[in-house]
């Protein structure tokens, strides 16, 4: 898989984890997930499911299994006080999908992700 990063992440760590987070729920990366979502998340699949425990979460996840992603790209990671978002495209061979994720942090650090709000569209 090809992986292209934004350049928004050079001296922020809020940022980084954005984007961080972005990958691991695209890519299935279970550890990585549980490592930066509370226990208590809840992701909001926009016209899907709505997922509560970080239980429920990786259970998602290892259904949607390891997808054949061919090239993710992401375009722009950000965060402000609580809140960030992560945008781009993700391909599986000659399918290709934008995303948008936008996290509300547990606390004003950004040390891990208490709310998901998923938008996927098929291009």
């Amino acid at each position: 898989m090809e992986l292209v990063r934004s350049q928004d992440c050079g001296n922020s760590p809020k940022n980084q984890l954005a984007e961080n987070l972005a990958i691991a729920l695209l890519t299935s990366e279970l550890e990585t997930v549980s490592t930066l979502v509370t226990e208590d998340a809840q992701w909001n699949i926009v016209g899907g499911n709505f997922l509560s425990g970080q239980a429920a979460i990786s259970t998602e996840l290892e259904a949607m299994g390891n997808r054949p992603i061919s090239k993710l790209t992401v375009l722009h990671a950000i965060t402000h006080g609580k809140s960030g978002a992560v945008n781009g495209e993700v391909q599986y061979g000659d399918t290709a999908e934008g995303f948008c994720f936008i996290f509300g942090f547990a606390n004003t650090k950004g040390t891990s992700v208490r709310q998901i709000t998923s938008y996927h569209v098929t291009k």
